[in-house]
């Protein structure tokens, strides 16, 4: 369990472990070209909150399960998921999961390209900005039952979102936008309710 500092894990396998690969309850770290393989009770990595900077590249996850099934991916938040920050979260290498999350007033989020997500987010006067690009879009879907939309712009929230492809399966609207200014380009919005639905912006 790391709960501080500002820790480098890289070249490292992570194999048969009971509570999953490993637990982040604090601290600043970062992981690099890491494996977890076969690992019960958790999912690769588990962030036990929201980190301003997800800090991992290359990671590999085969064979990891929990309660919930397949785990091979980086588990981020814990009630009530609200986003504190200016931070970026880097492309992993295995998908993010964080539920649902909440970006509030002068809070800002950017997920680089090729990052795969499932997570609802709820843009309350915030920032989100999500660059995929053609060669690395971004797919994204809700991560709970409990949201209606995948993506939701509320309180003159803003953001870029290029190259998104965002899957509504379950009956989710792609987006809802709330009397906000986001700039959608060059994404695409599948299945579920609506793809975007507006209700009011600039």
């Amino acid at each position: 369990n790391i709960r501080g500092g500002v820790v480098s894990v890289s070249h490292s396998t992570f194999t048969q472990c009971g509570g999953g690969g490993i637990s982040v309850s604090g601290g600043t770290p970062s992981f690099v070209d890491d494996t977890f393989t076969n690992n019960t009770g958790g999912p690769a990595i588990r962030y036990l909150f929201l980190p301003e900077n997800l800090r991992a590249s290359g990671l590999r996850a085969s064979g990891n399960n929990s309660v919930v099934g397949n785990s091979n991916y980086v588990a981020v938040g814990a009630a009530p998921n609200v986003y504190r920050g200016q931070g970026e979260w880097q492309n992993p290498g295995i998908p993010i999961a964080g539920g649902s999350m909440t970006i509030p007033v002068n809070m800002s989020l950017t997920i680089d390209a090729g990052t795969v997500i499932t997570a609802a987010v709820f843009i309350k006067g915030g920032t989100l900005s999500i660059p995929g690009t053609a060669a690395q879009p971004v797919p994204m879907a809700s991560g709970t039952q409990y949201a209606d939309h995948v993506l939701e712009f509320d309180d003159g929230a803003n953001g870029m979102l290029s190259h998104l492809r965002v899957n509504g399966a379950g009956g989710f609207n792609g987006a809802v936008i709330n009397n906000s200014s986001p700039a959608i380009i060059h994404s695409t919005f599948k299945g579920g309710a609506s793809g975007v639905v507006i209700n009011g912006g600039a």
